[in-house]
C-alpha cells in the first residue's frame, strides 16, 4: 500500500504562468486591472438591467451547453401538450393545442425580438429620442417597433407552417383533434 503522500498529481503542471495577484485567472494576456475601470462596472450594469427576464423567457438549457450530442429541448410540444391537457381539461381540446403549442414557440420569438432590440438600442436615433425626454413606451414604439416587427413577422410565417406540422403529427399520434372536427393540416 502507497501512502497519501507518495504520489501525487500536478494538475497545474501544463498551465501558463498567471501572474502574482491572487484573483488573476490563468489565461496568457489576461488583464486584472481592466476590470478596475469604470467602463466595465457600467456594462455590468447594463447588462444586469437588460436581464432581467432572460431567465423567465430567454434562458434555454440546450443553449447553454451548445457542445452536448442529444439536446433535448427545453420546452417540447408534445410532452408540454400532454402535462398542459391534463390540467386544463375544461377549455377544450383546440384551446389545449393551440395554448400549449404557442408556450412552446414562445421563447424563440422572445429570442429574436430581443436580439434585435439590443442591436439597435444604442442606435444613435435611440439616444436622440431618450435626449429629447421621450419614454421608454415612446421609443419602444416608435423607434424600435419598426425595426423588429419585420423579421418576428416573416418569423411567424414560418413558424405557422411549423405548427401546422406539429397538429398534424399530434392528430396522427391520436392526441389531436378527432375526425369530425376540421383542423389546420386536414
Amino acid at each position: 500500500m502507497s501512502r497519501p503522500g507518495d504520489r501525487q498529481l500536478h494538475f497545474n503542471l501544463h498551465l501558463d504562468p498567471a501572474g502574482h495577484h491572487i484573483a488573476a485567472w490563468r489565461r496568457t494576456g489576461h488583464d486584472l486591472s481592466r476590470y478596475d475601470d469604470i467602463a466595465y462596472d457600467i456594462e455590468l450594469v447594463r447588462l444586469a438591467e437588460r436581464g432581467r427576464l432572460d431567465s423567465i423567457f430567454i434562458a434555454d438549457a440546450p443553449l447553454l451547453l451548445p457542445n452536448t450530442r442529444y439536446r433535448v429541448p427545453l420546452l417540447e410540444p408534445i410532452t408540454l401538450l400532454s402535462a398542459y391537457a391534463a390540467a386544463t381539461s375544461r377549455i377544450g381540446l383546440i384551446a389545449t393545442i393551440v395554448v400549449g403549442l404557442s408556450i412552446a414557440v414562445f421563447p424563440s420569438f422572445a429570442r429574436l425580438a430581443r436580439s434585435r432590440t439590443l442591436q439597435h438600442a444604442d442606435a444613435e436615433y435611440v439616444l436622440a429620442a431618450r435626449g429629447l425626454g421621450a419614454r421608454r413606451t415612446t421609443i419602444l414604439l416608435r423607434e424600435l417597433l419598426p425595426v423588429v416587427a419585420p423579421p418576428v413577422s416573416a418569423y411567424a410565417g414560418v413558424i405557422a407552417a411549423v405548427l401546422v406540422l406539429a397538429e398534424a403529427a399530434l392528430s396522427f399520434l391520436g392526441l389531436g383533434v378527432v375526425a369530425p372536427i376540421p383542423s389546420w393540416a386536414t
